[in-house]
């Protein structure tokens, strides 16, 4: 890999102008993650952009010990620790945003790896329109997050927007008069007046005891990191029908799915209907930029392909003319600037509540959601790709059954 001016110019600098060079680039960058990965004679630097892992540097392999060192201070963590995995966060503030940056570091066989998660905690305050929510979904939102009480769940697999989703859905709710107070793993997004609590699982405070804990402190409106077991699982059902709302996420496959991960937990039937306003199914995909944008029309292959990973009702009119990005200077030659949501959303009425509670299987309340109109993951993804948003490419690799 032939090295870039910035590569040149980073393998002069001291360890501090390294990482910031490094920070700075992967901001500008947009990127999601950056990985420091030591190897037998040198450091690869990659970083994750709009989903996509790629290489952007190789650096000397005696600078790992001067970067990590540096990235330990900033995180408050123990720059003689080198056995035991570490965990710890820091932010940076530029003109437009403020960055927060959590850290992971584990021993490896080379040295130490590490992994700089960013979030921009900016992000929270999306609109639901900018997420990607179609305009019927969104009515559907809309009119469940009025209601006084009850569940909205988010399910998706890590890094599928889910806790976006949910911070932007707090941050409408977010008013002087309301009582917010969320329990989570790590806090991603700072929202003011939110009382903002993280788990330890070390000293046994987890997501079932930190929300049992809330609970005393009555707020009205809570969300919870994950439903990770049957005590969390029950305690925020419990409190979604006594006058809470409650926000949280499952890592489900579909919204109907949710509902058998619910069930395998040994959660009533009728706790699931009379606790659940609404599931919502989640992913990102990457949209085409805009400046390179050109009408395609799909091959055969690429047909064959969508007609073995979709069912027959998502692929009605697949023929028509799709886009693709050509590549251009302002998305690195890429044809992608930036991702965007594709969603399923079910919302639990009085016909899938009665279904939920009879302990009807989740594939026969998918056909009957379906039968209502039910928007599936596939189906918005692939009118995301003919509206000229995303390409059919990313609509296999990210929704695939």
């Amino acid at each position: 890999m032939p090295q870039t001016k910035l590569e040149k110019k980073v393998k002069k600098m001291a360890a501090t102008k390294i990482l910031n060079a490094l920070l700075e680039c992967a901001i500008f960058e947009n990127a999601s993650n950056i990985h420091l990965e030591p190897r037998e004679d040198e450091l690869a630097v990659r970083y994750r952009v709009d989903g996509v892992l790629r290489e952007v540097m190789t650096l000397p392999r005696q600078s790992l010990a001067g970067l990590v060192a540096r990235i330990k201070i900033l995180a408050n963590l123990k720059p003689s620790e080198h056995r035991r995995p570490q965990d710890g966060h820091f932010q940076m503030k530029t003109n437009d945003h403020r960055i927060s940056f959590h850290v992971s570091i584990i021993p490896v066989s080379d040295g130490e790896k590490v992994v700089l998660r960013l979030l921009n905690e900016s992000s929270s305050t999306l609109t639901l329109a900018q997420l990607g929510f179609q305009p019927s979904i969104l009515e559907t939102i809309k009119r469940n997050i009025k209601k006084p009480s009850g569940l909205i769940l988010v399910t998706g697999p890590a890094h599928s927007g889910k806790t976006t989703a949910l911070y932007v859905i707090l941050n409408l709710l977010n008013k002087p008069g309301a009582k917010i107070a969320t329990i989570e793993d790590q806090s991603e997004y700072c929202l003011p007046r939110v009382q903002q609590s993280q788990i330890n699982h070390k000293i046994g405070y987890t997501f079932a005891s930190g929300l049992r804990a809330l609970l005393r402190q009555n707020p009205k409106i809570i969300m919870v990191g994950e439903i990770e077991d049957q005590k969390t699982a029950e305690l925020a059902l419990h409190a979604a029908i006594t006058g809470h709302q409650l926000f949280s996420t499952l890592p489900a496959k579909n919204t109907t799915t949710a509902l058998s991960h619910l069930i395998n937990m040994k959660i009533e039937p009728f706790l699931i209907a009379s606790a659940t306003n609404v599931i919502i199914a989640e992913r990102l995909v990457r949209k085409i930029c805009e400046n390179c944008r050109a009408a395609h029309k799909p091959s055969k292959k690429m047909i064959a392909e969508l007609e073995k990973n979709f069912k027959h009702d998502e692929l009605k009119k697949i023929s028509q003319r799709f886009y693709i990005g050509k590549g251009c200077q302002k998305c690195g030659k890429t044809g992608y600037v930036g991702r965007i949501g594709v969603f399923e959303v079910l919302e639990i009425d009085t016909a899938i509540g009665e279904m939920i509670m009879k302990n009807i299987p989740a594939e026969k309340i998918r056909q009957k959601a379906k039968e209502k109109g039910l928007l599936t993951l596939a189906e918005d993804a692939l009118l995301k790709a003919k509206e000229g948003i995303t390409t059919l490419e990313e609509v296999i690799r990210v929704v695939k059954e």
